[in-house]
């Protein structure tokens, strides 16, 4: 199982699954996250053309900073 870690919050129950993370191009930015297990791949859009895969994180990797230190939307897209 892959799994992802909020690291703004100390409480173990604030796992969350890859299923149920949500992390699109233009979602408010409300947390940070370090990579636990597995891989993600990045993907970013400009000028509304096809998302295309800027990088590709593994474990000890993480994301979210940015929308976090900005207060601004998600810049890119994260999947499995």
């Amino acid at each position: 199982m892959l799994r992802t870690f909020h690291c703004i919050f100390s409480d173990p129950a604030s796992h969350d699954t890859v299923a149920s993370l949500s992390n699109d191009v233009g979602e408010p930015g409300d947390n940070f996250y370090v990579v636990e297990l597995g891989e993600f791949e990045i993907f970013v859009s400009k000028n509304k053309k096809k998302a295309r895969k800027v990088a590709t994180i593994q474990s000890g990797s993480s994301f979210g900073e940015l929308a976090l230190m900005y207060n601004a939307p998600r810049a890119a897209t994260v999947t499995v």
